[in-house]
């Protein structure tokens, strides 16, 4: 695909993400994500709270970084799957789903009441987006995604913000059962993985 038609083509996703995110990732749902993570973080003493901080994903600038990751041959193939480890309200899967580049786009939170917004806005997004043509379907699952097996993803993306030792020793360890080819794309950490 030539520059002027990769343009167009991310024009084309970002306009059609800002509506998505106009109709779903409005101002009074990203409040409603700031109050479940605040409530969710109330649970634990200080020394777990701080590894718990919402990030949110600025979803132009990831769809963009997607965008240009398909221009390298690195085996988005039709059966692709992506992982978001800490999806929060589940904004990197809509974005997925847009793109519809995956077969699968899973989420993993360890919050349940984030996983329960990120549920309404996949019900809300297939209700109201979907495309018939579309093929990626999003699933969203419960847990620490430090200790999930994602070692057959395609492309996992983790917004490391506020992880601890122990959590980038176990992302590091995962990263390491990573089929060839497969890319991790970490930010705001780091782990050295031995290849």
């Amino acid at each position: 695909m030539d520059d002027i038609a990769e343009d167009r083509e991310l024009k084309a996703l970002s306009l059609r993400f800002e509506a998505v995110r106009k109709d779903i990732f409005n101002d009074a749902f990203h409040q409603d994500t700031i109050r479940a993570s605040k409530d969710f973080i109330k649970l634990y003493d200080h020394s777990v709270s701080s590894t718990l901080q919402y990030a949110e994903v600025e979803a132009e600038s990831f769809l963009s970084l997607i965008q240009n990751l398909k221009d390298f041959d690195i085996g988005f193939t039709e059966d692709a799957v992506f992982i978001d480890v800490g999806c929060g309200p589940g904004k990197t899967l809509v974005v997925m789903a847009i793109m519809n580049v995956f077969q699968r786009a899973i989420g993993v939170d360890i919050n349940p009441n984030m996983i329960k917004l990120a549920n309404e806005v996949v019900k809300k997004y297939n209700r109201s987006w979907r495309s018939p043509v579309d093929v990626t379907e999003m699933e969203l699952k419960t847990g620490d995604g430090t200790f999930y097996d994602w070692s057959f993803a395609h492309l996992v993306y983790i917004q490391a913000t506020c992880f601890s030792e122990e959590m980038m020793q176990r992302i590091t360890d995962m990263a390491d059962r990573m089929k060839p080819g497969s890319i991790l794309i970490m930010v705001n950490n780091r782990c050295v993985c031995s290849r």
